[in-house]
């Protein structure tokens, strides 16, 4: 969950539902300063997360395990340089644990925060176990890392636009260049039905091989930028900025709309629909700028389950004070967000 593809294990899921409803139960929070939870991960039977710009250099960039109740584990951060402020990227690979650097401030991301140093060059670490991280080394030229797929037998990885906005893939020593689509942010992977798919900040593309990339989707009704991608009933969806739009692809370049999600029509454009993670057989979606959770019932037709997050001066116009839920993972049959 976040804006990397599953991982390459695949489960088959049974059950049945009563229809119970549990409250939210609060799980405590990794690291004091940390100002959000970049992605939650299960791996070999635990629950990892990354956190994202903690206040001091070394507590930044950190990978937790989960240790039941409000505890969590440090497992180490994610090398030695100060300017790596998140994990912004947490993916299982071929039965390993892999994480992408960057920033979450984006406006420090792109190096326009006033007075603060250049963001660090992207780099892949693969976790040792303990608290150590392998160093894969640099990936492009970005300041994000934004997201990680395994297609193929192989790991890919998508830059922001400081880095060109390119995808790579490693071959065990170097990272490939796969190429830029539109030199946007490379917001999202999605391995779908032997195809790899991918979006960037407002278009959606279908991976050719190389460096090649077609062009599936361009801005589809007046979305700007994509921030999820996920596959349900044997069909791709996106998750959307700024009307909070759920896209369903109903042919080669045609997106249909099957849910408008946060703040009701009228208020200010503000919906981002982080997160798609299908838990006990319904979708589910985590949203800004209220930190919002949703489930999907039929087209259109979403039940709110709660908003967990609250600030007293919160504004719809003041992007500061929107809440947000990054990621949602199912984990020991609950869904955690």
């Amino acid at each position: 969950p976040a804006y990397s593809a599953m991982s390459d294990t695949r489960h088959v899921h049974f059950g049945i539902d009563d229809g119970y409803l549990s409250a939210w139960t609060d799980h405590g929070k990794p690291w004091p300063s940390n100002s959000l939870i970049s992605n939650l991960v299960a791996y070999q039977g635990q629950l990892y997360c990354g956190i994202a710009d903690a206040d001091r250099p070394e507590d930044r960039a950190h990978v937790f395990r989960w240790d039941g109740d409000s505890k969590w584990v440090d497992c180490g951060r994610l090398g030695t340089d100060a300017n790596h402020h998140s994990v912004m990227s947490l993916l299982v690979h071929d039965g390993q644990l892999y994480a992408g650097t960057g920033i979450w401030d984006w406006v420090q991301a792109l190096g326009e925060l006033p007075g603060a140093p250049a963001p660090a060059p992207t780099r892949i670490f693969r976790y040792a176990g303990g608290t150590k991280w392998d160093d894969l080394g640099q990936v492009g030229t970005g300041s994000r890392v934004l997201c990680l797929a395994s297609f193929g037998g192989e790991l890919y990885a998508g830059i922001d636009r400081i880095g060109g906005g390119k995808a790579f893939k490693y071959d065990g020593k170097t990272w490939i260049d796969c190429g830029a689509p539109d030199g946007k942010n490379f917001e999202c992977f999605l391995p779908f039905g032997g195809t790899l798919f991918a979006s960037t900040h407002g278009n959606i593309y279908e991976y050719g091989g190389g460096q090649t990339w077609k062009r599936i989707g361009a801005a589809p009704h007046d979305i700007n930028q994509i921030h999820s991608m996920q596959a349900v009933n044997g069909e791709i969806l996106l998750g959307t900025w700024p009307q909070g739009y759920v896209l369903r692809r109903k042919g080669f370049d045609e997106w249909q709309k099957i849910g408008r999600l946060g703040l009701p029509e009228g208020a200010n454009l503000c919906n981002e629909v982080m997160d798609l993670t299908v838990y006990n057989g319904k979708l589910y979606a985590g949203l800004i700028p209220k930190a919002e959770v949703y489930r999907y019932e039929h087209d259109n037709e979403w039940t709110q389950l709660g908003s967990l997050a609250q600030r007293s001066d919160w504004d719809e116009k003041k992007f500061p004070t929107w809440t947000r839920i990054t990621c949602v993972s199912a984990f020991q049959g609950r869904l955690f967000v």
